[in-house]
Formats: C-alpha cells, structure tokens, sequence
C-alpha cells in the first residue's frame, strides 16, 4: 500500500509517529508526511490560581463543556471547527490523497474522537 501520513506538530505525535516506524509499520510505504496544525491538541489555556478554576468551572457548568471557552484556550466546538475544515480538505475532490491507498492520522485524543 502506498500510505500519506498526516501529523499533528506537536512534538510528542511526530514521536509517536517515529514509535510507529521503530514498532514495525513500514515506513518505506510513507511516501508523504505532512504537519498539519488543524489537527493538533486543543489548546488548554493558562491557570495560575485554585480559585480561579473554581470560578470558571461553574460558569463552564451554565454555557455547557463543549462550548465553554476557558481564557486564552479553545472549546471543543472551536476544535470541532478546524478539524472540520481538515477532514473537508482531505476529502476534497481532486485532493492529493487521491493517489494514495491509505491515508495515516497521528493526533490527539479529542481530536480523534471529532474525526
């Protein structure tokens, strides 16, 4: 099979990619690797303090977990978002993966679970 992999640029997917290649799959059938941001982890946020996290967890409770947006992080739907415009890209007519018989997705867990 000729495989095109497609990887999110966070650090510990492209090891698990080369975990992959140590385990065994055949990495002389990778004929394209690519970084693709819009598949990387959900992006967290920063929290300093116990109290604050308290605070925003009860507000997170009132808009609901898949949409509440902690401060300078993401929401699941925002997440959804960009993994939608990957998926849509990947499957695009005329799209490069086109000539391939299997298309390799090294990412996250939220990520995959939107997938």
């Amino acid at each position: 099979d000729r495989v095109c992999a497609f990887v999110s640029p966070f650090e510990r997917a492209q090891q698990t990619l080369l975990g992959l290649y140590d385990g065994g799959f055949p990495e002389q059938q990778v004929e394209m690797v690519r970084i693709d941001p819009r598949i990387r982890e959900k992006e967290f946020g920063n929290f300093q303090s116990a109290g604050t996290i308290a605070a925003l967890r009860v507000e997170e409770q009132i808009v609901g977990r898949f949409y509440y947006r902690l401060p300078n992080a993401e929401s699941c739907a925002d997440v959804l978002d960009r993994v939608a415009n990957f998926l849509d890209s990947l499957l695009a007519e005329g799209s490069a993966i086109e000539t391939f018989d299997t298309c390799l997705l090294v990412t996250h867990g939220l990520t995959i679970r939107l997938l």
